[in-house]
């Protein structure tokens, strides 16, 4: 498996399983760039997570999918610092597992709020 099918693989495993808990609603956020009409047409917001959404309560949920020995580039970083800062939650995920406990630790401490 290359290292977009492996990043692939993880983003649509994240995808159903963190649709599963119930507690949070996601989708796919697509960033790049294409021909269109001879122009370059850029769309999403540079440096955002591969997959945004909303938890239980309104707070944002973002999560950039790295595999093998990828890390995040600066516009990632300062995108992450930015959600947050405006209280939102930003995981930088490399398995399903650790996202999950830590979207239902951040589920968990929002209903005890």
């Amino acid at each position: 498996m290359n290292k977009s099918e492996a990043h692939e693989k993880l983003v649509d495993e994240l995808l159903v399983a963190l649709s599963a808990t119930g507690i949070c609603r996601v989708w796919r956020q697509p960033t790049g760039a294409a021909f269109r009409h001879g122009k370059m047409i850029r769309y999403g917001k540079k440096g955002s997570a591969d997959i945004s959404g909303l938890l239980v309560g309104g707070r944002r949920l973002e999560v950039e999918c790295k595999t093998g020995k990828a890390i995040q580039n600066t516009d990632q970083v300062n995108f992450g610092d930015m959600i947050t800062r405006m209280g939102g939650l930003y995981v930088v995920a490399r398995d399903v597992e650790s996202v999950l406990a830590i979207v239902f630790k951040a589920y968990r401490n929002h209903m005890k709020e």
